[in-house]
């Protein structure tokens, strides 16, 4: 078939950047829209070889530019949203985006994604599907309070209940009413969004699943195991991490039976973890994930084969089989741990080495791990003439 064009949308620039390799080098057109203002230090994906074109659009701008830039009556494009955000507003402009381009989609229902990014709708589903979740009450937001239910157990975490909107500063473990109390007070002066609290699991592992649902058939060939999580202004964002072949025949039919009581068709990547014993959904995001250029790595190219399932209305039925364990590194992380201090540069360079994908430095596409190196030493010299200027500047005085 003639290759459509890509159109790439989000802020997450590595997520970006590794959609963009994967499709880039079986030589689709790329272009890029980051959702925000111009910046002077510009995302890795900007630098990548395989973009033919780069916007910065506001998120109140995103559909009309769409609209009026990127439509190709010949071939429809295939949207590609990469963040909560993006997924939004595509979601809700469906009947206007319908007839331009493919993208994931609920029954090619409008608002219907964004209705599933309910995190109890999820829980619940995912219960009824035999998986199990963490047990769970819900905190309203009405008539400009929260109504905190009884029953709740603590310690508790506690979460935004909608995957958009929200402030994840505000996510964290309560270990009491007052813990919890404080945490919705703090959230009334800022975004005033529902929350959930959900019993607190010791965590062993944190575990990723990615995959392609086409309606009827889904590609789920391998989990990720998150090892390494960033801290600080990457808090929560996988470091370091193992892609392995997914065996358990049973999880697998229940993930498959999830997604078809949602009707959804697109990619997805779910978050579990290992606790007492057991695995537990936590919750499903409705895109790609950066770990799964370490599957396309292994032989498993996801958004090649969504592309695929949205012209011919199906997935190819592949059976993956893995030789070995991948590891992934993502550096922009590793780098932002080292500059604060949370891990060493010696440990940086150890991950590194040990890494079989690493999700910014590419032989093939190299720019974008040049530019980011060099913003990173810059910052280092800013830094340390900001401390040398200081030093001058109180012994003059």
């Amino acid at each position: 078939m003639t290759k459509p064009t890509i159109i790439v949308i989000g802020s997450a620039d590595v997520i970006k950047l590794s959609l963009i390799r994967s499709l880039g080098e079986l030589g689709y057109k790329l272009i890029s829209i980051h959702l925000g203002r111009k910046l002077i230090i510009k995302p890795l994906d900007y630098y990548s070889k395989y973009i033919s074109s780069y916007y910065f659009v506001n998120r109140s701008n995103l559909i009309d530019f769409l609209v009026q830039n990127c439509v190709d009556v010949d071939c429809k494009p295939v949207l590609f949203p990469l963040d909560d955000a993006s997924v939004y507003i595509i979601d809700k402009a469906h009947h206007i985006l319908e007839k331009h381009f493919y993208y994931a989609h609920v029954n090619h229902k409008e608002g219907g994604i964004v209705e599933l990014m309910n995190k109890s709708i999820q829980k619940a589903i995912a219960a009824e599907s035999g998986l199990i979740v963490a047990k769970g009450w819900r905190i309203p937001y009405t008539d400009g309070e929260y109504i905190i239910p009884e029953g709740i157990e603590y310690p508790c975490f506690v979460k935004g209940e909608l995957s958009y909107g929200g402030n994840k500063s505000l996510q964290r473990k309560c270990n009491n009413y007052n813990e919890l109390r404080k945490l919705l007070d703090e959230s009334l002066s800022s975004c005033k969004i529902p929350f959930i609290a959900e019993e607190f699991l010791p965590i062993k592992k944190n575990i990723g699943i990615i995959g392609v649902f086409d309606g009827v058939n889904c590609i789920m060939a391998a989990k990720a195991e998150l090892l390494v999580m960033g801290k600080g202004m990457s808090n929560g964002v996988s470091m370091f991490g193992k892609v392995s072949q997914l065996r358990d025949l049973i999880l697998l039919k229940k993930i498959e039976a999830m997604l078809k009581e949602m009707h959804y068709t697109g990619i997805f990547n779910l978050d579990f973890v290992e606790s007492r014993g057991e695995l537990y959904f936590l919750e499903m995001n409705y895109r790609y994930a950066a770990y799964g250029y370490g599957l396309k790595s292994a032989g498993l190219n996801l958004p090649n084969l969504f592309v695929k399932s949205m012209y011919d209305n199906k997935t190819e039925n592949i059976h993956l089989t893995m030789d070995k364990d991948l590891f992934y590194f993502n550096e922009k992380v590793g780098l932002h741990n080292v500059l604060e201090r949370f891990i060493s540069w010696s440990e940086y360079k150890l991950l590194e080495k040990k890494a079989d994908v690493l999700l910014v430095r590419s032989k093939d596409d190299s720019k974008p791990y040049r530019m980011f190196f060099l913003s990173i030493c810059q910052r280092i010299m800013i830094k340390r003439l900001s401390v040398i200027y200081r030093k001058y500047f109180h012994r003059h005085i």
